[in-house]
């Protein structure tokens, strides 16, 4: 599928959702600038419908994201990500677009897509570190539930999801996180 095929229905979605919430619908102007989208660019488009801090009075009603994308050919050693970044999602942001060189990712080939909740005051860059560096530990605790060894590795940064993926992908990362239930669709299209 392409990538104007994702964004509508990500728009669709998204018009849904905020038909039975208090959220507004955002145009695709909101979100992602025609330049986006140029047909020499990969699209990663992340929205949300349910934060992972949005729950209790002491949240802070904002998820601190930090999105990284590892090249994938070995389930014990990630080597530095191909893509890194970190974006603030609220009740009123909760689309966002990235565009970087479609030469980046190729197709048939495996690649993983962390999503990492920023809690501490330890830069994107020291937290991935961290993450990559224990990154067989911390995937087994992940798929385990055993937040509390997570915990020990990132401290107050938290594993919202991890998920190997080939170009070309949606999929939806989703669970609960101190009692807080969270919601990600994402998109990646060459």
């Amino acid at each position: 599928m392409n990538k104007y095929i994702y964004l509508f229905l990500a728009l669709l979605t998204s018009s849904i959702t905020a038909c039975n919430t208090t959220t507004p619908i955002v145009s695709i102007c909101d979100f992602c600038p025609e330049e986006i989208i140029h047909p020499d660019s990969t699209l990663l488009f992340i929205t949300t419908t349910d934060l992972s801090e949005d729950f209790g009075l002491l949240s802070t009603q904002n998820d601190e994201a930090i999105i990284i994308i590892y090249d994938f050919k070995d389930t014990s050693n990630l080597n530095k990500p191909l893509f890194l970044t970190q974006h603030e999602f609220t009740k009123t942001a909760t689309h966002k677009a990235f565009s970087f060189d479609k030469t980046l990712l190729k197709k048939n080939t495996n690649y993983l897509f962390v999503l990492l909740e920023e809690d501490s005051d330890h830069t994107t860059e020291e937290i991935e570190y961290r993450f990559r560096n224990h990154f067989t530990g911390l995937y087994t605790a992940y798929k385990n539930l055993q937040f509390d060894i997570i915990q020990k590795v990132l401290l107050d940064d938290d594993i919202l999801g991890i998920q190997p993926f080939t170009l070309n992908s949606n999929f939806t990362i989703e669970g609960i996180q101190l009692g807080d239930k969270f919601r990600y669709t994402v998109f990646i299209d060459n």
